[in-house]
């Protein structure tokens, strides 16, 4: 366990990280971090006892269609503090006084968001792994509605890490913003609701309504999407009669989306900083 940690560069940039890591490691478990941690445990043995007996009719690729959705869960709740918290504890000063700059700190507090991230990758790659060992006992039933896994599976992982990315940029974005952790997070939830739900929820109406209701042309908006990327990448039918080079252009664009949203959140944190810097925190 000690491994890891040192692994971890002993470079300021990196401090977020290894103090991450370091709570984590340490056996000085607070105890609704236990609690946390045994309802975790508990659901996860669920699900995998739920996917090992159902992995006849289940795609392998089913997994990954999680991956958006819980990561836009875990991630707010773990990124959504670490600027307006340091605000609350009045520790920014100090914070603002290290050698590294406002564009430094922020990359380190976004690199904090590794952990959780690779975390959710790994349990939804377990159950990846729960359902081919479930095929080799109980067989294969699943249908051909999907990709193959090895299409599917790749895809839906780097919509997700772009997607966390901009979920990341968000975060910090509303963090450094806001004055008090729990302000952070309903702040961060509710900005991902405006513009992964609210906003597709408005632009898909009007869309269709200037296209028509004929075809897949929904399909195309919906490659700007990141669930509707995974959907894309996953389901035949969601693809299917679209043009393809059309498609993929569409897909192209909506990653350049995604990665403009978390530079743009990461960018705003940083000026945040910077004007915090200047002015002196109490001003």
């Amino acid at each position: 366990m000690k491994f890891f940690e040192e692994k971890i560069p002993d470079k300021p940039i990196y401090y977020e990280m290894r103090q991450q890591a370091r709570r984590f490691l340490s056996s000085s478990m607070k105890g609704n971090q236990i609690a946390s941690l045994i309802v975790i445990i508990s659901v996860f043995s669920i699900t995998v006892y739920a996917f090992m007996v159902s992995s006849k009719y289940l795609h392998v690729s089913i997994p990954v269609m999680f991956l958006p959705m819980v990561i836009s869960i875990v991630l707010p709740g773990v990124m959504g503090g670490l600027i307006s918290g340091e605000m609350q504890k009045r520790s920014m000063e100090s914070l603002l006084a290290t050698p590294l700059t406002t564009g430094q700190l922020v990359i380190a507090k976004a690199l904090r968001a590794i952990m959780p991230v690779m975390a959710t990758l790994g349990a939804i790659l377990v159950l990846i792994l729960i359902l081919l060992v479930g095929k080799l006992f109980y067989g294969d039933d699943s249908g051909d509605d999907f990709l193959s896994g090895w299409i599917a599976i790749p895809c839906g992982i780097l919509v997700y890490l772009v997607f966390s990315f901009a979920v990341t940029g968000i975060c910090l974005a509303v963090s450094a913003v806001t004055r008090s952790a729990v302000a952070s997070l309903v702040g961060s939830f509710g900005l991902l609701v405006l513009i992964y739900v609210i906003l597709p929820a408005i632009v898909v109406p009007i869309y269709m309504a200037i296209v028509g209701q004929s075809g897949n042309q929904i399909s195309y908006l919906a490659a700007l999407h990141p669930y509707g990327m995974v959907a894309l990448t996953t389901v035949v039918a969601a693809s299917k009669g679209v043009n393809m080079v059309a498609l993929v252009i569409m897909f192209v664009i909506g990653f350049g989306i995604q990665g403009l949203i978390g530079f743009l959140g990461l960018a705003f944190a940083a000026s945040r900083l910077e004007n915090l810097k200047k002015k002196g925190i109490e001003g």
